[in-house]
């Protein structure tokens, strides 16, 4: 029996040949892809060639596309397509902020190979659905072989080491993976890509009629409803619309025009599909009003960052897609919906009028506005600020704060930082110091009562010099990891005893930490009079002062009884206004010595 043919396997082999044939260029980007996944490298090296490979696999299959619809010669694709790619590779190996543009460049290239074969050219608007259709469907079916290729090789790995022993490395399974998901699936992709660009003649699936005008387009129906009431209730009470209706609209209009191409070719035949061509973009109007008044509320209270600009874009391309469609002018709408879109995001990824410059502008400005205002930046430095600073100013400053650092846009402010200060690895914390200003962390800022409580969260690192500790004068080793008892007698000390060797009788020692005074005692039972104390809080306030306030915190305290070396690792403590601390998390390694 056999379950696949020569003839089929024969074909499969032609199919792949001439696909890397096609595509090299692309092909060695998903090699590229897969192998940088594999590799050891740091993440941030990791990530710029991830992204480069990515832009390079995309870019490629679209210019050559664009190339086998034109009858470009390969001289000539050649020598327009590596130079505007080792362009792009440069600016994203170069530029701090380049892996923001991926959220704008990524989409519009994988987008650009949906459309490619049809720009600059006269071609019916059925001929891009079949293109699009048949493209869509290998992909699918691609992920679906993916699946399951990745589910056998797992079990056959599985089988090998339950059944005869053979042990494979920890991270087997999440490499197979990598390799079917970055190598496999990409080259059985293209090569289902579809040589001929002028086909009309398909039929439409019937499970896809039945999912569109059953179960899809009623929804949006509803979901349309719900947006209409929403609108009729900020009428109504005069409020501003929530910040969350973006996403919502959007998600709305975005799956709309979904719908309007997947149904292409129904728009003539089916009524319900013809019914909504002709009245989903009328629809679409009051809710994209709603979008319009929801985004400019936000920018103009808060700013403009990537997330809002890619709204707005949304916003932008929605209006111009729905105007197309309203003057009647329906064959042009699926090029319009496709190049228009491709055109913003490339346009949106670079330049002073892209996300990022303009993101980066409108915060750096807010920030520069409230600290001049408070006094704590004077002659493009910061300085201490002369003042108490509000609460709603602090949160301001140390959400731009964190949103600088987080984007990677730490260096437009180099200057702000007096002397040679540098900019990498530098925390919200660390950026506010120099003007004396207390980081106000996301999780407290909607909530103004917690202006005058304190937090120590502390994580310690072991960096290379405190990774070695001496232990040849100590006797016992003791790891604490937030599991301390309490005793019933005091509710407010959490302690454990241990016992010290085998001598009789035997010797045992005490750890309790006191929540009430934040001491970390350590004793012999019966002997608490020369126990050896640890003032945590005072420990890990001094801690906080230093240089490198992110590795381990190490204590020595000895008397003539005990000799204790302590290890912070780990502690979570809120320190409220003329109050004692209150600790909640705790992991510690002790060293202890006795006489």
């Amino acid at each position: 029996m056999v379950l696949i043919s020569r003839d089929a396997l024969d074909a499969f082999k032609k199919e792949l040949i001439l696909a890397v044939r096609r595509f090299p260029l692309p092909m060695i980007c998903a090699a590229v892809f897969c192998a940088v996944t594999l590799s050891e490298l740091p993440d941030s090296q990791k990530l710029t060639y991830l992204e480069s490979a990515f832009y390079g696999c995309f870019f490629f299959i679209a210019l050559k596309l664009i190339a086998e619809s034109r009858k470009w010669s390969e001289l000539r694709f050649y020598a327009i397509g590596v130079p505007i790619f080792a362009a792009l590779v440069l600016y994203v190996h170069v530029s701090p902020e380049a892996v923001l543009i991926f959220f704008f460049l990524g989409p519009a290239l994988f987008l650009a190979m949906f459309i490619a074969p049809f720009i600059n050219r006269h071609s019916e608007t059925q001929e891009i659905w079949v293109f699009n259709y048949r493209l869509w469907a290998h992909i699918f079916i691609t992920v679906l072989a993916a699946i399951f290729l990745y589910l056998g090789l797992s079990a056959i790995v599985a089988s090998l080491d339950f059944l005869f022993g053979v042990k494979f490395y920890h991270d087997i399974y999440e490499d197979i993976w990598f390799v079917v998901a970055t190598l496999f699936s990409p080259i059985v992709a293209m090569a289902g890509i579809p040589r001929q660009f002028d086909e009309q003649a398909t039929s439409f699936p019937k499970f896809l009629r039945i999912i569109l005008c059953y179960i899809v387009i009623p929804l949006l129906l509803v979901y349309a409803v719900i947006l209409y009431g929403y609108t009729a209730k900020i009428i109504m009470t005069w409020e501003l619309p929530k910040g969350g209706v973006a996403y919502l609209v959007s998600g709305f209009g975005c799956l709309g025009v979904i719908v309007y191409l997947a149904s292409y070719p129904l728009h003539q035949t089916s009524k319900i599909i013809a019914l909504y061509k002709q009245h989903f973009f009328k629809l679409l109007v009051i809710p994209l009003l709603l979008l319009a008044a929801g985004i400019y509320t936000r920018i103009h209270n808060y700013g403009i960052t990537e997330e809002r600009y890619a709204i707005v874009l949304c916003l932008l391309w929605l209006l111009l897609v729905s105007g197309v469609a309203l003057t009647k002018k329906s064959t042009l709408v699926p090029k319009i919906i496709f190049t228009s879109l491709i055109v913003f995001l490339i346009a949106a990824s670079f330049g002073p009028w892209g996300a990022i410059y303009l993101s980066a502008k409108s915060q750096i400005a807010r920030l520069e506005s409230v600290l001049k205002k408070n006094g704590a930046l004077a002659d493009g430095v910061l300085v201490k600020a002369p003042q108490s600073i509000s609460w709603e100013d602090r949160v301001t400053i140390s959400s731009i704060s964190e949103y600088l650092v987080e984007s990677r846009k730490i260096d437009r402010v180099r200057s702000w930082f007096p002397g040679e200060k540098p900019t990498t690895d530098i925390t919200p914390e660390m950026l506010l110091e120099h003007a004396e200003i207390k980081y106000i962390e996301s999780y407290d800022r909607p909530f103004k009562e917690r202006e005058n409580v304190d937090r120590i969260d502390f994580y310690g690192s072991w960096p290379l010099e405190a990774a070695v500790v001496a232990i040849k004068d100590y006797d016992y080793m003791i790891r604490i990891d937030n599991n301390l008892n309490k005793t019933s007698r005091n509710p407010q000390v959490f302690s454990e005893e241990f016992s010290l060797g085998s001598s009789t009788p035997q010797k045992r020692l005490r750890v309790s930490v006191d929540v009430a005074t934040n001491l970390y005692t350590v004793a012999v039972v019966g002997d608490e009079k020369n126990a050896v104390v640890f003032p945590l809080i005072d420990i890990m306030m001094e801690a906080r002062k230093k240089p490198n306030n992110s590795v381990v915190v190490i204590a020595d305290k000895s008397n003539d009884k005990i000799k204790a070396k302590l290890i912070i690792t780990y502690l979570y403590a809120e320190i409220l206004k003329d109050k004692a601390a209150i600790i909640s998390g705790l992991a510690t390694t002790l060293f202890v010595q006795t006489q």
